[in-house]
């Protein structure tokens, strides 16, 4: 997938960080993506082992998402990188790891779960993300039952890095990496809800293929990775950074109530379409709703960290305004 490997450069160390698993991926983001495939298997009404084809699957943290499926899974990882094939191999002998490039040919063999959950189709134009979809929807027509698709990409209206609104494909380098060299930067695309579910329709349609139970849902809407690093809006507060801290005094008994001020969300006024405006500003009332509880009530933090986690994890409106949107559909051949 051309630079694919410049910006994952540093990635081994950054997949096989223990600190990586901080408390909003434990407690927020991973919840919410084992629950959307669960979803998805479930609305198959398959028996049996579940087939799974991970597109982009780095080193096989797909495999962990996939422990609240109600079946065995028999999982093949799909990667254009050498290295992270190669980790992925020695880190779980008992899967199925190929390299190859998501615009197909797809490995051989039938599917009824084609996932990703590391944004693979962002390194794609738009254009390319249709056709690697449309690839996939004709992988499902041809072995002639249903199958489920959930696939991510990058919302385009993230606060993460709301000065980069108007433009949906520009020059992105994940720098919360903690590998030894810091990540070179390549062009993303950033869809709206509204824009990938066009590219879905459109591949399905090229393909032959119906579509059922389509939704769209937000992943990390006030604390990606990136409200950390303040890399492309250094103006917002480090969200994901404090609700961290705050969750940590779980393991240490501390019960720091001061600071609290600092999580006060001022949502956007302009730059967005209205739904995406209106979105944020009622999250911004629910969320400062918790915050000033805090503050009034001298509540611990942790009590804090676990209400504003909750809030994330029920924030799920398919806009495009967290990190990652996911698309999640039932593909009928």
């Amino acid at each position: 997938m051309g630079k694919r490997e410049s910006v994952y450069a540093g990635a081994r160390a950054h997949y096989l960080s223990p600190k990586r698993r901080d408390p909003v991926k434990r407690s927020a983001e991973e919840p919410l993506s084992r629950a959307l495939l669960r979803e998805a298997v479930a609305g198959l009404g398959h028996q049996g082992p579940v087939r799974v084809l991970d597109l982009g699957c780095g080193t096989g943290d797909g495999l962990d998402l996939l422990s609240e499926v109600p079946h065995a899974v028999q999982y093949t990882g799909l990667d254009s990188d050498a290295d992270m094939v190669h980790t992925a191999a020695e880190l779980h002998p008992d899967a199925r790891f190929v390299r190859g490039d998501l615009r197909g040919p797809l490995p051989e063999g039938e599917f009824e779960l084609y996932m990703s959950s590391g944004v693979p189709y962002s390194h794609l134009p738009a254009e390319q993300i249709e056709q690697a979809l449309r690839g996939i929807f004709e992988h499902i027509r041809e072995t002639g039952k249903p199958a489920a698709l959930v696939a991510d990409v990058l919302g385009r209206y993230s606060i993460e890095w709301l000065p980069n609104w108007g433009h949906t494909r520009w020059d992105y380098a994940m720098t919360f990496f903690e590998g030894e060299s810091a990540p070179a930067g390549e062009p993303m695309t950033f869809l709206a809800g509204e824009d990938f579910a066009a590219l879905v329709r459109n591949a399905a349609s090229s393909a032959g293929v119906r579509l059922a139970d389509t939704r769209f849902t937000d992943r990390s809407v006030l604390l990606g990775r990136h409200t950390a690093t303040r890399t492309f809006n250094p103006h917002i507060p480090p969200y994901r950074k404090l609700v961290n801290e705050l969750h940590s005094d779980v393991e240490t008994g501390g019960k720091e109530t001061g600071g609290f001020e600092r999580l006060l969300f001022d949502p956007p006024q302009t730059g967005a379409p209205p739904a995406v405006l209106e979105h944020f500003a009622e999250l911004a009332s629910r969320w400062n709703g918790i915050v000033r509880a805090a503050i009034d009530q001298e509540q611990p933090g942790t009590a804090l960290a676990e209400e504003l986690l909750r809030c994330e994890r029920e924030n799920r409106s398919g806009l495009g305004v967290g990190h990652s949107l996911i698309a999640s559909v039932r593909v009928l051949p």
